[in-house]
């Protein structure tokens, strides 16, 4: 995964470049053109780097192409330190007379300065390359359109799943009602389902959806595409897909002069200013707002009231989940002991206890063989799991990428404290920047 985190290094190289480059030391070196065409460079290919780290799971070819480019921004990042080591020896050392020691000091300045005016040379040179590379792998900037339409082409509406299981969602949903009918919360109406990825959020909300039927004139299911430029709605028998500005006009007939319940499903960004809070203005008092979001930053953001966190399955209801996902008659004893190994490996997650499931199909129902599979990687074998945790992956900050895979580093099945990794993150290696943080009071369940 560390090739996908190139994109952020190379804008802190690029910016640590354009300073460089306005540095009286990039005059003295005599490096400053050279400078600027190496962040000139790296910056036209900033698009081309970030679509490439959203395909690096997919093509090995890829994956190299962005190794060598990584190798390129820290040959740069080397460079850099060397030219404010240099600046800081200039500018420390004292003028000394013309004698024989300081001909020889000035001859080791001027091998000093030509080899990293070199140095900076070659690495145009190789980026020039690199970039010639990117052509012939079809490489060229990423086109949020295409993205936008896929993720809109495989976006599910309010069905609910087959396969719902477990007590927890029927009594959660119940609470979620009687939030919903109560009148108590004057002037504010959003309420929130927040949880990790695969957990359940959209199963509950799905669920609360159905079951409100009665309680409201009309109920709208909205998913956005990621950059909020088209949103995909669904009211009763209607299905509406088009850009989001357009489908304003038809999402004011579905909630103006009703009691409506209005569903934002997976919410990452606030869509409430400026977007939907001026449709829903034209409701009937007593309407409501139930949203689905992984950080819960976003939901309060947005104003909600209530946020509803989401609880992984328990070992039982996840292994009944997991021997109908795999077709096992529920009279395979023997095969119990394994199966809630399996559960407890998934962290009660749904969606990966689902895609292992269907992977069993194709298993012989023997221990050995689910022992293997126990003792394998699930992300390779699901490509459900591998895609929901590359999707969460590359929407971190670049400083939370950075201690992810700083987590690499421990052998696997250590045990990491949290205090001593979280000090190492800010102290010993610098990955957390301090920020100012804002708290909105919610009211909890």
């Amino acid at each position: 995964m560390m090739e996908m985190i190139v994109s952020e290094f190379t804008k802190q190289v690029i910016s640590s470049l354009v300073q460089l480059a306005t540095n009286e030391i990039a005059n003295v070196l005599w490096v400053k053109n050279e400078i600027s065409k190496l962040a000139g460079k790296l910056q036209s290919m900033e698009a081309i780097i970030s679509d490439a780290e959203k395909t690096v799971m997919q093509y090995e070819t890829t994956k190299v192409w962005l190794k060598k480019l990584k190798e390129i921004t820290y040959e740069a990042e080397n460079i850099i330190d060397h030219c404010r080591i240099e600046k800081e020896r200039l500018q420390t050392s004292q003028l000394q007379e013309c004698n024989p020691s300081s001909v020889f000091k000035c001859c080791r300045d001027v091998g000093i300065d030509c080899k990293i005016a070199n140095d900076i040379r070659e690495l145009n040179e190789k980026l020039d390359g690199i970039k010639l590379e990117s052509a012939m792998l079809h490489l060229k900037p990423f086109n949020p359109m295409n993205e936008n339409q896929t993720k809109l082409d495989l976006d599910v509406g309010p069905d609910l799943d087959p396969d719902i299981v477990g007590r927890e969602v029927e009594n959660d949903s119940d609470s979620l009602i009687e939030l919903l009918k109560r009148e108590d919360i004057p002037n504010r109406h959003l309420f929130a389902i927040i949880g990790t990825i695969g957990v359940g959020k959209t199963t509950l909300a799905r669920k609360v959806y159905h079951k409100a039927e009665s309680m409201f004139d009309t109920r709208v299911w909205v998913h956005f595409s990621k950059d909020l430029q088209r949103l995909a709605m669904w009211s009763g028998d209607g299905f509406s897909k088009d850009e989001t500005a357009g489908q304003q006009v038809q999402l004011r007939a579905w909630l103006q002069g009703n009691k409506f319940l209005l569903v934002i499903d997976d919410v990452r960004k606030n869509v409430w200013d400026r977007v939907l809070e001026i449709q829903a203005q034209h409701g009937k008092p007593g309407s409501r707002v139930l949203l689905t979001a992984r950080d819960e930053r976003v939901a309060t953001k947005m104003g909600a009231v209530h946020l509803h966190r989401v609880k992984g399955l328990n070992e039982d209801d996840g292994w009944w989940l997991l021997r109908a996902r795999a077709f096992l008659d529920e009279n395979t004893g023997e095969m119990q002991d394994i199966g809630r190994r399996i559960v407890q490996k998934c962290c009660g997650l749904p969606m990966a206890i689902r895609g292992i499931g269907c992977h069993l199909r194709n298993v012989e129902p023997k221990e050995d063989d689910w022992e293997r599979i126990y003792s394998s990687d699930f992300c390779g074998i699901s490509s459900r799991i591998r895609k929901a945790i590359n999707t969460s992956y590359l929407e971190l900050p670049y400083y939370m990428k950075r201690c992810f895979l700083y987590c690499s580093l421990y052998p696997e099945g250590s045990v990491i404290d949290r205090q001593r990794i979280t000090q190492q993150w800010i102290a010993a290696e610098g990955f957390i920047m301090p920020q100012q943080k804002t708290a909105q009071p919610t009211w909890s369940s």
